[in-house]
């Protein structure tokens, strides 16, 4: 009985040492964030926020034109 255990326990340690380098490699996002550039994202942040707030300025802008000819 003590032998199965013994000889489960090298089985486990085994694998286990051979898992440890490559959980401590992490994982590599490099091929994933390579395609994506800075100014990309800054223009979809902005064009957002463009179309967050065109409608509202556009609706001002109407009704400042509509008040010029009241």
């Amino acid at each position: 009985m003590s032998n199965k255990i013994a000889t489960s326990l090298l089985k486990i340690a085994a694998i286990g040492s051979l898992a440890a380098p490559v959980l401590a490699t992490g994982t590599d996002y490099s091929s994933i964030t390579s395609a994506v550039d800075v100014t990309t994202v800054a223009v979809a942040i902005v064009a957002m926020g463009v179309l967050m707030v065109g409608p509202n300025v556009a609706r001002w802008a109407v009704r400042k034109l509509a008040g010029f000819f009241r």
